[in-house]
């Protein structure tokens, strides 16, 4: 992960009137070598004496000096109408200063120097002169994240978002939305990064994303008013479509397509200590911990069951989705790379249903040392705080968790663990390191969404100690290898992967009794305030994108992103490791807004190239141009992999993936939910008969690609 740095606060007062791609040594300079001297002395500057600009001292040698001594030193000054425009804004009467420009012509009257505030730096030269500097901020790369199939209107804007059939079309509740019939175009959701913050008001924040207004280059970048970025700015250079299995690169562009609108889509303002709760992001970490990300699966059908209920292999690292347990690094990459003031809470999910991934169970030793005081042996204690086991003790993980302040139920562990204090921060590290090898079982996969959904919609409103909502900018980010296996689907196992008895099905996973489209109606009925993000990555036994977590991140406005793992060399873990962080990091950068780019193309509703059901791979690149910007140009070709592109990079296919949902059995050329060729939930075609077992119709169960009335399944099979 890239460092972050914090950048010295000036206040501001007055926004550029006029702005320059002309650089000299970072920005205009003004000083007065006779009459200043060195703050760090403790003497004052002069006031009111006039000088003259000086374009040499160099800022990264100056020490920064307050603006009111900056501002009393060029009262009275000329010079500023040589080199620099001091402009009436004509919104407060206050002077705009800005670096001179072929287009800006220099106020006729005396520059007051009130703007100094106004996104200038003022330093004290080496020589005891004064440098007036203008930061400048630079894009640092371009990510495209995710692209759906959208509505687009006549004049280019964006509808919205093609995701699926309709939930309930009888259901007046629900909110309207676009049919897949609808579709004739996409939007991409792209992050615009910068190499630092100019100014934060957070001296710790970690979003290097570029907002809406934002200026990169001395410019803002923005949508609106002199907008400086335009549908002209982008195209989308196709190269080909294929299925997503189809792992073979094309070959040149194939078709070009212009952009037809572009927007930004706000959903948190900058970090900003005046205004916690509107800049503050609330997020629940959703992590998979299931049997198959350890290789506890069926030697023969590669699939994930209770222990007892398959035939385990004799090498689970070979079949084992995640055997380093890469996605607990990232999963505290990614808390680390949260604002302060940002809450989080992480949730793990298996065979027993959802939990909270936070520990506080910690105990002192002094491990027979005679320096070690023994009143604080065997005491509770933290690690990130010494004092509570002074050395030369030791803070160890109590693995029971006998004493953890968590073992309360879920319902009450996670009002404990949502927070942004350093001790849930702290607590949520230690969980997440302690239960990296306690994978099991099946996935309860939308359980544990559902429950993180509900927890911050409400707000935590059943928490002991108070609701901490109404709460916005909410996101639930989930890290997974596969779909959920504990409940009805095509996926579930209806008979035991040990002994497949006829008429014997499996139950379902006793503390899992949510199923997806359940969840999706709940979050619809709200309008959606929960953003959800998936990076779901290969297992051996579940090597599909799946469709039901495409469809929830396209409605609720998320993020989809697709990891073939399966095709890395398992032999170099560290080509999972970086992929997963990419992705990763690519969410934590859009969770407080991203750029919506909308491309009109007829061929997302042509059946031959996208038929019904299917989900279709395009390879491409997402390709944003603006000389205006001196450094995007660099920025988008400088890092590797080039996080523009929806390509294959070695062995990572970064390919954007589509569906057009199918609606019903016979879109995908089958007779009924049970047959060969039948309408999958997520909306996606599947060529093999459902399961024996699954529920059909009403009350009957699929045999033999038939829905057979009154069939049921029989007693639970036993390991």
């Amino acid at each position: 992960m890239r460092t972050r740095k914090a950048l010295i606060l000036v206040l501001s007062c007055c926004a550029f009137a006029c702005t320059t791609a002309t650089k000299n040594g970072g920005g205009s300079s003004y000083s007065d070598a006779t009459n200043s001297t060195d703050t760090t002395s403790g003497a004052e500057l002069p006031t009111g004496k006039p000088g003259k600009l000086d374009l040499n001292c160099s800022s990264t040698a100056s020490q920064l000096i307050s603006p009111d001594s900056c501002r009393d030193i060029c009262l009275g000054d000329s010079a500023f109408q040589t080199f620099l425009a001091c402009v009436p804004n004509g919104k407060n009467g206050c002077l705009d200063i800005s670096p001179m420009a072929p287009n800006c012509k220099p106020f006729s009257g005396k520059c007051t120097c009130d703007a100094l505030t106004a996104g200038f730096e003022c330093h004290q030269c080496p020589n005891g002169g004064v440098n007036l500097t203008l930061p400048d901020r630079k894009f640092y790369a371009i990510e495209a994240v995710t692209a759906f199939p959208a509505k687009i209107d006549a004049t280019g804007q964006v509808i919205g978002r093609v995701c699926g059939a309709p939930l309930d079309a009888a259901d007046p509740s629900l909110p309207a939305e676009p049919g897949p019939a609808e579709a004739n175009g996409f939007e991409v959701t792209a992050n615009f990064m910068s190499s630092s913050l100019s100014h934060p008001a957070c001296p710790e924040d970690m979003d290097l994303s570029i907002k809406d207004g934002e200026r990169i280059n001395l410019q803002a970048v923005t949508t609106s008013g002199a907008a400086s970025v335009v549908p002209g700015n982008f195209q989308f250079a196709v190269r080909c479509v294929g299925l997503q299995t189809d792992q073979a690169p094309c070959g040149s562009a194939a078709q070009t397509i212009d952009a037809a609108s572009v927007g930004y889509k706000n959903i948190a303002g900058r970090c900003d200590p005046a205004k916690a709760e509107a800049t503050r992001l609330n997020v629940a970490l959703v992590l998979d911990n299931s049997g198959s990300t350890k290789g506890m699966v069926d030697k023969g059908t590669f699939k994930e069951d209770a222990e007892g209920f398959f035939k385990p292999d004799a090498n689970l690292s070979e079949l084992a989705s995640d055997w380093s347990g890469w996605r607990f690094n990232r999963a505290q990459d990614f808390v680390d790379a949260l604002n302060s003031n940002d809450r989080v809470v992480g949730y793990l999910f298996d065979e027993n249903g959802p939990r909270i991934a936070s520990s506080d169970s910690f105990y002192c030793t002094g491990d027979g040392d005679p320096a070690f005081d023994p009143k604080f042996e065997n005491a509770p204690c933290r690690p990130e705080l010494v004092e509570t086991c002074p050395a030369p003790g030791t803070c160890i993980q109590e693995p029971t968790q006998t004493n953890d302040s968590y073992n309360v139920g879920l319902a009450a562990a996670e009002c404990l663990a949502f927070g942004s204090s350093k001790a849930t921060r702290a607590d949520l590290a230690n969980g997440l390191d302690l239960h990296r090898n306690g994978a099991t079982g099946r996935s309860s996969l939308w359980k544990t969404v559902d429950n993180a959904f509900q927890f911050l919609a409400s707000g935590g409103e059943n928490c002991p100690t108070g609701a901490f909502g109404p709460l916005s900018a909410m996101h639930i980010v989930v890290v997974t290898d596969g779909p959920d296996t504990c409940v009805d689907s095509d996926d579930f196992s209806y008979v035991s992967l040990k002994d497949p008895t006829i008429g014997k099905c499996r139950t379902k996973c006793a503390t899992s009794d949510v199923k997806w489209k359940e969840t999706l109606i709940k979050m619809a009925k709200l309008k959606y305030p929960v953003h959800v993000h998936f990076v779901q990555f290969q297992a051996p036994g579940y090597k599909t994108p799946d469709p039901r977590m495409m469809e929830m991140a396209c409605r609720t406005d998320g993020t989809y992103q697709f990891i073939n793992s399966e095709s890395f060399n398992k032999s170099a873990p560290q080509e999972f490791s970086d992929a997963l962080a990419r992705a990763v990091n690519r969410v934590r950068n859009g969770l407080s807004g991203s750029w919506r780019v909308g491309y009109k193309w007829t061929s997302i509703s042509t059946e031959s190239e996208f038929p019904k059901g299917a989900i279709r791979a395009i390879d491409g690149d997402f390709v944003f141009a603006d000389s205006k910007f001196a450094s995007l140009d660099p920025a988008v070709h400088a890092l590797s992999p080039q996080s523009w592109r929806f390509t294959f990079s070695g062995q990572e296919d970064r390919r954007v993936l589509m569906r057009t949902a199918c609606t019903s059995d016979a879109d995908c050329g089958g007779s009924s939910s049970c047959s060969a060729s039948h309408c999958g939930e997520g909306g996606v075609c599947v060529t093999d008969t459902a399961p024996n077992g699954e529920p059909c119709g009403t009350g009957g169960t699929c045999r033999n690609g038939l829905c057979t009335a009154g069939q049921k399944c029989a007693d639970s099979i036993k390991p």
